[in-house]
């Protein structure tokens, strides 16, 4: 079911990037591209006072396809160091994303795979699962710039599903140039 909703989803996302193409001919698609992207870096104490550092890097690649819908994905990396337990691991995605520009603000929709790993109570890697995130929620773009814009988004996660996550709430800041 993951997997024909991942598939669904692409393929729509495919068929808006053709059909893109009776708008705006003139433009050439390096105005229509962007790149952007974010990272993260946190530390201190989790719930059972564990000691741990984290660090994540997530470039993000869009294009236009009208003034107000763009299209494109990132990908994401985390990693996170238990210094205490002498632990560390990872996670890593793909999250291609639809979204709607409302002049600053902005509608969006994002579906994330992602590889994550179930640990024990030992904070050791029993196995990596794939898990899927449905994401919608909006955005503020604040211009900083040109095109460059710095970029705040809240979602909520559609398919939340508590034994993966703490929280169905995404926040993120990220910049686009």
């Amino acid at each position: 079911m993951k997997n024909l909703a991942l598939l669904t989803f692409l393929l729509l996302v495919s068929a808006a990037s053709f059909a893109q193409k009776e708008f705006r001919e003139h433009a050439p698609w390096q105005d229509r591209v962007f790149l952007g992207g974010g990272g993260s870096l946190g530390g201190g104490r989790d719930a059972y006072g564990n000691k741990y550092f984290s660090f994540s890097v997530s470039p993000v690649i869009g294009y236009m396809l009208t003034p107000k819908v763009s299209t494109g994905t990132s990908i994401s990396y985390q990693s996170i160091n238990y210094s205490d337990l002498n632990v560390k691991y990872t996670q890593y995605g793909i999250m291609p994303f639809v979204r709607y520009n409302l002049d600053q603000l902005f509608l969006m929709a994002e579906f994330d795979y992602l590889n994550i790993p179930r640990l024990n109570a030992n904070y050791d890697t029993v196995e990596r699962l794939y898990t899927t995130r449905l994401l919608a929620g909006a955005g503020y773009a604040v211009p900083i710039g040109g095109r460059s814009k710095v970029n705040l988004i809240g979602m909520y996660d559609l398919a939340y599903k508590r034994q993966y996550f703490l929280s169905p709430w995404v926040f993120r800041v990220f910049i686009s140039i």
